[in-house]
């Protein structure tokens, strides 16, 4: 059972404010705080009930989301594995250090390149975190549909800006249901939004 430890949390919230200060001076976007809370309260709610979470990031950046997904994990008690995609091997760099100085202890496989592409090698993924480019949602929902685990999340940040792509997610969740496989999605009205779908599968 995993206790709360004062001393850690301290560690991962300042590396949390470092990974913000980074970002920023290197002009590298990444999530809102407020989305930040709620990738964690998701991730910590799936994990909670789960004993090994594989969680697939689609644009890692320098780590900042990383931390909050990897935290999510940590603090339920369950093991995990997350892939960490981005095109920029130095922003890859900088999420090793910060993987490091957090302390984080379930396994981060940093990989570089097309986060679209890479995910294809992959199968029984749990959560899946969209934040790579926007205007290939819908093709990676195509792709990814098949590789994440009955009830699995996928994450998705920016749903409402740059361009709202609300309608088009409730549109292509509608018509990939099926009589055994039903999507679900909400989301939450940040200023960026966030997209929190879910793939329930039901016995036939």
């Amino acid at each position: 059972m995993k206790y709360f430890d004062i001393e850690s949390e301290k560690k991962f919230l300042d590396t949390v404010k470092e990974a913000e200060r980074i970002s920023k001076e290197l002009g590298i976007r990444s999530v809102s705080r407020e989305d930040a809370f709620i990738l964690y309260t998701s991730v910590f709610l799936y994990s909670s009930k789960a004993t090994n979470v594989k969680l697939f990031e689609a644009g890692c950046g320098a780590g900042y989301s990383t931390l909050w997904l990897a935290k999510g994990i940590m603090d339920a008690d369950a093991r995990g594995e997350i892939i960490a995609v981005d095109y920029e091997k130095n922003k890859l760099d900088i999420l090793k250090k910060m993987m490091a100085t957090a302390g984080v202890k379930i396994k981060v496989n940093v990989r570089q390149g097309d986060s679209v592409n890479i995910v294809k090698e992959y199968n029984d993924l749990d959560i899946i975190f969209f934040d790579h480019e926007k205007e290939r949602y819908l093709e990676t929902l195509d792709i990814v549909s098949d590789i994440l685990v009955c009830n699995g999340l996928i994450l998705i940040h920016n749903v409402i800006l740059p361009f709202d792509l609300r309608k088009d997610i409730l549109e292509w969740a509608k018509k990939n249901s099926m009589s055994n496989i039903k999507w679900i999605a909400t989301f939450v009205p940040t200023p960026a939004g966030m997209g929190i779908m879910r793939k329930k599968c039901e016995k036939l």
